[in-house]
């Protein structure tokens, strides 16, 4: 068993306010709608992220399980860098895994960790949870333009369907059912898995 958990989360947005009042034909000049914008990017943006698997702004997370096996896959795309493995030994003690005794291959989809064959799994501290822990960054940089133009045009299109039906859809409400079929195909064909049948 594995656990994602969020450890930093990312400084901006992927779409940024003046982006989204320009699609939306809304002035520079009219900030009262600022607020309620700003929280349609980030539910947009959120939803994206886990219907997709995605991280779109650089920001960092942590991978935890119980023990050590021959590999590992991140359900976040797309993966930067692992910056430790880390693991705390039978006296409790939190020791670092070298990095020349794994591989990091964060081409395919979803990125794998995959320990070398004679790599020594050492013993977890017994009936501790979580007792290995990866720590990695993801996202496609750290600004807005660094996101794909796939992923921020979904977006905005979110963005503009929430924002013109605000009325009859309640910000609790929102979800991937509730939005349009072009929309629905474009986060389909986002959620693409290169190899194995695992589900996040």
């Amino acid at each position: 068993m594995t656990v994602l958990r969020r450890l930093v989360a990312p400084v901006n947005m992927a779409v940024t306010l003046d982006e989204a009042k320009n699609h939306l034909k809304i002035l520079s000049t009219e900030t009262e709608d600022d607020a309620l914008l700003t929280r349609v990017i980030l539910a947009a943006s959120e939803m994206l992220e886990r219907e997709c698997k995605l991280a779109l702004i650089t920001q960092t997370w942590g991978l935890y399980s119980d023990e050590f096996k021959e590999e590992f896959h991140i359900f976040k795309h797309p993966v930067q860098a692992v910056s430790s493995i880390q693991y705390y030994d039978i006296n409790g003690v939190l020791q670092t895994v070298d990095a020349t005794h794994y591989f990091v291959d964060n081409v395919s989809r979803p990125a794998r960790i995959i320990f070398k064959g004679d790599y020594i799994f050492p013993d977890i501290e017994e009936y501790r949870p979580n007792g290995l822990v990866f720590t990695f960054t993801v996202g496609y940089g750290d600004d807005a333009t660094d996101v794909s133009s796939e992923v921020r045009s979904c977006l905005l299109m979110m963005l503009s369907h929430w924002y013109e039906n605000r009325e009859a859809v309640v910000i609790s409400n929102w979800s991937i059912h509730n939005l349009p079929f072009a929309v629905t195909k474009m986060i389909e064909q986002l959620d693409v898995v290169t190899f194995g049948s695992d589900t996040f």
